[in-house]
């Protein structure tokens, strides 16, 4: 599907906008101190087992950067419980943290906030990399085994 414009989303590093309709591929996080850049799309809508929605993030996911984060994930839930899931499955809004370069318990806990804001509504997934901070930063604090954390967004289909 299309990528549905978020402010900077759609933007490359320099600002530029990317080409329509192709998605970032996730690379390398972005050193510590680079400015969030939010990027959400939908993958599938309806389809069985319930939609599934993407918020890329990259950058830092800090104090300063939450405010920009949150109206958007707010609005990926409601979208995605918007249009449902098929035969009373949940949908799945993941958040994709791979080029996220530094996450702090603000990041951290509007994830968990939201997760339990839309329980029951709305499934939350994480994806991220392995031994990258946002997997560091869950792993520390025990949060791998409150979200659902998957290494990649393929693994949402199983």
């Amino acid at each position: 599907m299309a990528p549905t414009d978020r402010g900077d989303a759609d933007r490359d590093s320099a600002g530029e906008p990317d080409a329509p309709g192709e998605p970032d591929a996730p690379g390398e996080p972005d050193a510590p101190g680079e400015p969030l850049r939010l990027r959400t799309y939908e993958q599938r809508r309806g389809a069985p087992g319930g939609g599934l929605w993407f918020v890329e993030a990259a950058g830092d996911l800090d104090l300063e950067t939450v405010d920009r984060l949150e109206p958007a994930l707010e609005r990926a839930f409601r979208d995605a419980i918007a249009a449902g899931g098929d035969g009373g499955a949940l949908p799945v809004l993941a958040v994709d943290l791979r080029a996220v370069a530094f996450v702090d318990t603000a990041g951290l806990g509007l994830l968990v906030r939201l997760r339990r804001e839309y329980a029951g509504r709305c499934e939350l997934a994480l994806v991220a990399a392995e031994g990258g901070h946002p997997e560091r930063a869950l792993r520390l604090t025990r949060l791998e085994r409150f979200f659902r954390v998957v290494r990649a967004p393929e693994e949402l289909d199983a």
